[in-house]
């Protein structure tokens, strides 16, 4: 449902059906760095680890939404896909590893919190730090690549069947 949710917000914020898929499509990554240090920390899936995997489809998405809003703005001023990616990429790049390590600094509680609830606190921190730790290294490659390629699948779209939103 939050995966749903988030498409339909970002369709309403680009007025696109198809860049939010490149935004979106962080979020399997982000899914797997966590539940490889589930896996690797030897915890399970339980209600805590699934609210902090609705926790991290947010925080994943946002570090893509600031690559590719920038990537949009590069687009419309008639500069390639490419070129836009990677325009994007190099000016946000800062910005986004920042924030990913500010977000990773801020779980460091977590991972080591101990006394009564300590379990609970435990399986957010390592939902949420495995993902935002292989989304801050992979994503930032991967999300201007993402948007490249939904660019041209949709412009393969047009030529194909003609106008696409």
């Amino acid at each position: 449902m939050s995966f749903v949710f988030i498409f339909l917000f970002l369709v309403g914020l680009y007025e696109s059906w198809f860049l939010p898929i490149s935004v979106l499509l962080i979020v399997p990554i982000s899914i797997f760095g966590a539940l490889f240090f589930q896996y690797i920390f030897g915890f399970s899936l339980d209600i805590y680890s699934q609210i902090g995997l609705v926790m991290l489809m947010g925080l994943s998405t946002k570090q893509a939404i600031l690559i590719i809003e920038f990537a949009k703005d590069a687009r419309q001023t008639g500069k390639s896909a490419k070129e836009a990616a990677m325009l994007a990429a190099s000016l946000r790049f800062r910005a986004v590893m920042m924030t990913n390590i500010s977000v990773i600094l801020g779980l460091l509680p977590l991972l080591f919190a101990s006394g009564a609830g300590a379990a609970s606190r435990h399986s957010v921190g390592i939902t949420v730090f495995g993902g935002m730790l292989i989304v801050s290294f992979v994503g930032s490659f991967l999300v201007p690549a993402f948007y490249v390629m939904v660019e041209d699948f949709k412009y393969f779209l047009i030529k194909k069947i003609g106008r696409v939103k």
